[in-house]
This record gives structure tokens, C-alpha cells and sequence, in this order.
């Protein structure tokens, strides 16, 4: 397995949308989550960058956690990416961590992560066969008590 950080970046967005949602900031803020073809040829934040537009097209279903610390750490590769995009053509400072969390574009990426990470710990869930495990939460609960370490405690 790579180290626990990998799985941790997804993760700790997980848990920071789902309390954002929770407090109802989303609705304050309007937020709407990007899509793939935002960040694909012809999107509005496309950057020319090969491997996040054919690594979105052609990310492999999470059957495992191996599959999963994988996806995570790729997509934070491509996370890095979207925010320098994302700031040269909304001219918002979403490089800026002190100040970025109060722009709604900011917002909407991170949900279109945590949205394409659900898409995946679904697929985990999916394939463990255990009904108990029936929500993206009881998917990481799941994988903490599995697999020790690898989730970064928050």
C-alpha cells in the first residue's frame, strides 16, 4: 500500500463536504458541483494537461483498496492542477489557502471531487459483498477496520 496521506487527501474532503452540507453552506453559497467535461478538451478549465483529461476518461473502477489509494492520490494530482486552471480563468485567488474557502468555485470543485471519490468508494463498496456497508461512510468505516492506517485520522 502507499503511504496513509494518499488515501488521507480524499478523505479529508470527504469529511469537510459533508460538514460544509450539514451547516447548509452549501445552499449559502450556491455551490454547483463542476462536471468532467469542465476539465476535458473544450472545457472551461482544461489545461492541456494529458494526463488529468485521459486519467478522468479512463479512471478504472475502485474493486479494492489498492484500487482506491490510487484513484485518490491521481486525482489529487489533478486537483492541484484544476486550482491553478481555475484561477487564471476565474481570476479568483483559489492558489491562496487563507482566503479561497470563501469563493464559490472553489466550493464547486471540491464537490465535483467528492463527488467522483463517492462514485468510487461506491464501486469499493459494491464489491466487498457485505450489505452492511451500504453508505460512501460505512465504505471508509469499513476500510479503517480493514485495513488500519490506511485512512489518516482527521
Amino acid at each position: 500500500m502507499q503511504n496513509i496521506r494518499d488515501l488521507g487527501f480524499l478523505t479529508f474532503h470527504w469529511c469537510v463536504i459533508y460538514y460544509f452540507r450539514v451547516l447548509g453552506l452549501h445552499n449559502i453559497l450556491n455551490v454547483r458541483p463542476y462536471s468532467i467535461k469542465d476539465f476535458s478538451p473544450g472545457g472551461i478549465f482544461f489545461t492541456g494537461n494529458s494526463f488529468c483529461s485521459n486519467w478522468m476518461s479512463s479512471a478504472v473502477s475502485s474493486g479494492n483498496v489498492n484500487d482506491l489509494i490510487r484513484y485518490s492520490w491521481q486525482l489529487e494530482l489533478c486537483h492541484n492542477d484544476w486550482h491553478m486552471a481555475m484561477e487564471e480563468r476565474t481570476g479568483a485567488p483559489l492558489m491562496d489557502p487563507y482566503i479561497n474557502i470563501y469563493y464559490t468555485a472553489f466550493w464547486n470543485l471540491h464537490f465535483f471531487l467528492n463527488n467522483e471519490f463517492e462514485a468510487q468508494l461506491n464501486q469499493y463498496r459494491a464489491n466487498t459483498g457485505n450489505p452492511a456497508v451500504a453508505t460512501a461512510y460505512q465504505a471508509l468505516q469499513d476500510i479503517e477496520r480493514r485495513y488500519p492506517g490506511a485512512i489518516e485520522r482527521i
